[in-house]
């Protein structure tokens, strides 16, 4: 089902919608208590791609113009947490591109 409807949509939405996620990194927490962000690799539907992408549980949800826009505050240890684990999902994806 999922890979029917995955036909339906432009290749970058139903990649990113229905990957397989290979790989999951830390969850890291944002200024509130039920912010975060997290690092994954997933795999595209048809096999052939791997993406880097983040599951983001933003702060707020709104920018000061009006427009929607995601934001995660990180703190400079969680910002130094949170670089390390985007290049631990890079060289995942490297790997994963060999």
């Amino acid at each position: 089902m999922l890979k029917l409807l995955a036909k339906l949509l432009p290749n970058s939405v139903s990649d990113m919608a229905f990957g397989d996620i290979v790989y999951a990194g830390k969850e890291l927490y944002g200024r509130s208590s039920k912010a975060f962000v997290q690092g994954r690799i997933k795999k595209s539907v048809d096999g052939e791609r791997y993406y880097l992408s983040l599951l983001m549980l933003p702060d707020a949800y709104a920018g000061p113009d009006g427009s929607l826009k995601n934001y995660l505050n990180l703190d400079l240890q969680t910002a130094i947490k949170f670089r390390a684990e985007i290049e631990l999902c890079i060289a995942k994806l490297e790997d994963l591109e060999k």
